[in-house]
């Protein structure tokens, strides 16, 4: 089933349910495809979990917090660690480019990650292999390392220091009807280029009750 992030990086299936079209509606009308999210039964307490462990290895509370580049005082590269439970954590990073007249601009990207079995390192939440290489790997002294661009196992590892005074994350739950509204999103790249090639995609959410919305 495909996956949908929801804010604070509750990551969950998506399903969609098509009503008969109504009398008089056509294909492809609002009537004829309204889909709706539904969000899955909570977690058991246990599976939330993010303090102190008994296997030695650090827990997700004691990883969150923000962490820049090492050397980079200015905050130009930036990581963000959200606990999600025992062994899944959300990991949010942010980068500014500037190569004039080629690149320009800033790049986000953020997703979810889960503990390899028995380590500190965290693989990619859709990533099968209990083994993968492609991790961002935590210490105790408050450093980490990892790709600087997630999704690419090629890309070039980047040591991170969490930053002085750094506050602990925690997860929150959001409710369906702080969903509701217009939401636009903006894709563009930072390679000058092809900056005419960006678009701005909009869509509208509107609760149903806590747990589910419907999309139009």
């Amino acid at each position: 089933k495909p996956e949908i992030e929801q804010a604070a990086g509750e990551v969950v299936p998506e399903v969609m349910e098509r009503e008969a079209p109504a009398e008089g509606s056509t294909r492809g009308s609002v009537e004829a495809t309204r889909k709706w999210k539904k969000r899955p039964p909570s977690p058991a307490p246990a599976d939330l979990y993010t303090g102190p462990r008994s296997d030695g290895l650090m827990s997700t509370d004691d990883i969150s917090g923000v962490y820049h580049e090492k050397g980079d005082e200015f905050g130009c590269t930036s990581m963000t660690v959200v606990p999600l439970g025992a062994d899944m954590i959300e990991v949010r990073k942010s980068y500014s480019l500037f190569l004039p007249p080629l690149c320009l601009g800033p790049v986000a990207e953020g997703e979810v990650r889960t503990r390899n079995p028995g380590t500190n390192a965290f693989r990619r939440f859709r990533d099968p292999n209990p083994e993968s290489t492609n991790v961002t790997t935590f210490s105790a002294d408050g450093t980490a390392t990892g790709r600087m661009f997630c999704y690419n196992p090629s890309n070039p590892i980047v040591s991170y220091q969490k930053k002085a005074g750094s506050q602990k994350r925690t997860f929150q739950k959001i409710n369906a009807g702080d969903l509701d509204g217009c939401w636009c999103s903006c894709c563009c790249s930072p390679f000058v280029p092809f900056w005419p090639l960006s678009t701005i995609l909009c869509t509208t959410k509107k609760a149903l009750n806590e747990d589910q919305y419907e999309e139009s």
